[in-house]
């Protein structure tokens, strides 16, 4: 088995099968994809070969971020963001707060998207029903992540 015209290595995260089957573990992007072609041969039969385009895509990384670690008073404004560092889109970002979702329709929290991979919540005066656990959740199609300011 090849893949871009090399002979696969022989290491311990690659293994073929008597059978044929490839298992790859612990897979890296830039070592692991690529087009994969299997050659199989019978004994008095010509070489009958195949290919498969292999993609590995990514789950999304968050650049940490917390609120501020000041003693927070009543009034004051407050900003939490969340920026993807890594990752494949498209990204779906959501808040929760309290383990709940937040929406653009809560009046005094503002959440804005800023291109496809930062999003913003903005509390314009604080009060002590905001206080709680927010919650960044990010969505691609490989995996959900999120990661929570104080």
């Amino acid at each position: 088995m090849d893949v871009y015209g090399r002979r696969l290595p022989t290491n311990r995260r690659q293994q073929v099968f008597t059978n044929g089957t490839l298992l790859i573990e612990q897979v890296q992007r830039h070592e692991d994809e690529g087009v994969y072609v299997c050659s199989a041969r019978a004994a008095d039969s010509p070489a009958v070969d195949g290919s498969l385009k292999i993609t590995v895509k990514e789950k999304p990384v968050i650049m940490p971020f917390s609120f501020p670690s000041e003693n927070l008073k009543e009034g004051m404004k407050i900003y939490g963001m969340c920026a993807v560092s890594a990752g494949d889109p498209p990204f779906h970002i959501s808040w929760l707060k309290d383990g709940r979702p937040l929406s653009a329709a809560d009046s005094d929290i503002t959440i804005q998207m800023i291109g496809q991979d930062f999003s913003s919540l903005s509390i314009d005066s604080a009060t002590t029903r905001h206080s709680g656990h927010y919650t960044c959740v990010v969505k691609n199609d490989v995996a959900t992540v999120n990661t929570q300011l104080f």
